[in-house]
């Protein structure tokens, strides 16, 4: 009997033995996906455990799938799902520790598991990731009802579940990595912003593509040169000597901010905002950050407040005060019906100063504060309002309206961007015009059309109609109708446009967003 107990020993010492050689060379063999080193261990699992299959599980939730497979039929079960409810690893997940089942037509036959798998012999141990559990690792057999695990086999698969929890933590770690490498380099070269990365002393180590792009440069081109000697720069001594204060604060633990101007490779001048910084290491300064946002279009609209301000106090409102002082007088001393065309000047002139200050407002909140979101108003309410307009300018004129009750995005100032629309109409039309008011919904727009009969706008001049300052032929305007229109609009997150009208004049379409 002591000699057959020995002998049992010596077997089983020579086939941990054996395990653990093969479980150390599988487990150094670091080539391919964590998923292919973990199928080759399972392999090492399945041949020293005695089980024809082995598996890495995933669960979320109450979801269950197989994630790695080795042994019998490995290839049709990867990807593998069922319902955790019906597989024996909610055991092990319930019990948090090695579970192991055996004959289960025996001991277990109602078991759902058993229905979905057929498995007669099961073993599993948790797997955690981070402290969080991410599934099991198990190995089963469909036939054999054995017995329950030898000592060094308990031992040999809890160096399995560590070393395979060991694999996904590190590829874990290592997926995330990937990720923030990607968000910065794709922070890096955002295509918006100008990044300049600096030797302490201003020697240029890197660009992103958006800046050599703009040169016309390769990274070889300017890498190892003195920043405020590169294309970006060298252009304008006064440019070249902002940049190198700024660079030589920096060195000094200061961040400094300018604006630039640059000429690309292809002669586009922009203007720049830029911040200069210092990147701190061990205390000290390491490397230098130049980034430098694109402000022209920032620029573009202060030049178009500059102008909408010089209208308003130049033009309108010097105007306006000499138009009104002769229609008081006019009012004092005329009778009938001249008097009523007296108050209609009056009236008008109340209407123009009042809109000034309208739009005054709205260039102050634009630079200051920036522009203020746009407010659910009614579309009829504004057009009827607006309607009043061109017929006060002639009594002639008339608006029809056939528009939905919707609500779309604009503010107070709605109504006078549809005014000014009609009374273009009125302006650029010999005799009285006919205008014609309607709307289209869609999901998330509103389309109104705005038609009269007059002449209407050669296709070639209607894309530049919006410009800043534009006006037709012999016109005596200024130009700031429908500059305002296309401003205005755009602020409000909508689009305007040209088209010929059913009755060969013109037709301007305003398209807004629905709001409400």
């Amino acid at each position: 009997m002591d000699s057959e107990g020995g002998d049992d020993t010596a077997d089983a010492s020579t086939g941990h033995l054996e395990a653990l050689q093969d479980l150390t060379s599988a487990m150094a063999d670091g080539d391919g996906a964590v998923e292919e080193r973990i199928e080759r261990v399972l392999e090492v699992g399945c041949e020293h455990l005695g089980y024809p299959s082995g598996y890495l599980s995933a669960v979320t939730g109450d979801r269950y799938e197989i994630a790695v497979a080795a042994g019998e039929h490995a290839a049709d079960a990867v990807g593998d799902t069922s319902p955790l409810a019906e597989t024996y690893c909610r055991h092990t997940l319930s019990d948090s520790g090695l579970y192991t089942i055996l004959d289960v037509s025996e001991s277990a036959p109602d078991d759902p598991a058993y229905d979905r798998w057929g498995l007669e012999t099961y073993v599993g141990v948790p797997i955690e990731v981070d402290s969080e559990t991410y599934g099991t690792l198990c190995f089963g057999d469909p036939s054999d009802p054995r017995s329950t695990l030898d000592p060094w086999q308990g031992v040999l698969l809890d160096t399995l579940r560590r070393w395979v929890e060991s694999e996904l933590e590190r590829e874990q770690i290592a997926s995330l990595r990937d990720r923030n490498e990607r968000l910065l380099e794709a922070t890096f070269d955002s295509p918006n912003v100008f990044v300049g990365i600096l030797e302490p002393d201003g020697t240029l180590l890197r660009a992103n593509e958006t800046a050599l792009s703009f040169a016309g440069v390769d990274v070889d081109d300017v890498r190892g040169h003195p920043f405020p000697e590169t294309p970006w720069w060298n252009h304008d001594d006064e440019q070249r000597a902002k940049c190198r204060d700024a660079i030589e604060r920096a060195e000094s633990g200061e961040t400094v901010e300018f604006e630039g101007t640059h000429v690309g490779a292809d002669g586009t001048r922009i203007k720049t905002a830029v911040t200069v910084r210092p990147v701190y290491d061990d205390g000290a300064v390491s490397e230098i950050v130049a980034e430098g946002l694109d402000i022209t279009d920032l620029q573009n609209r202060k030049e178009q407040m500059d102008f909408f301000n010089g209208i308003l106090r130049h033009d309108i409102l010097n105007g306006m005060n000499v138009v009104r002082a002769r229609a008081e007088r006019l009012e004092a001393e005329l009778d009938g019906e001249l008097n009523d065309h007296a108050q209609t000047i009056l009236e008008w002139s109340d209407d123009i100063v009042e809109l000034t200050q309208k739009v005054r407002s709205v260039l102050s909140t634009l630079s200051e504060d920036g522009l203020t979101d746009p407010e659910p108003v009614d579309l009829r309410a504004m057009l009827e309002a607006a309607a009043s307009r061109p017929t006060s300018a002639d009594q002639h004129c008339s608006v029809s309206i056939d528009v939905p009750a919707v609500t779309v995005a604009g503010d107070e100032l709605l109504d006078d961007v549809f005014a000014n629309v009609m009374l273009n109409a009125v302006e650029h039309t010999d005799s009285s015009p006919s205008i014609e008011v309607t709307a289209t919904e869609a999901a998330e727009t509103v389309r109104v059309r705005i038609a009269d009969d007059g002449p209407g706008i050669p296709p070639e001049r209607r894309p530049s109609v919006f410009e800043r300052g534009a006006r037709r032929s012999g016109s005596s305007g200024t130009g700031f109708g429908l500059y305002f229109v296309d401003v205005m609009v755009d602020s409000y997150g909508g689009s305007v446009w040209i088209e010929e009208s059913d009755r060969g004049g013109t037709a301007v379409v305003i398209e807004l967003p629905r709001a409400g």
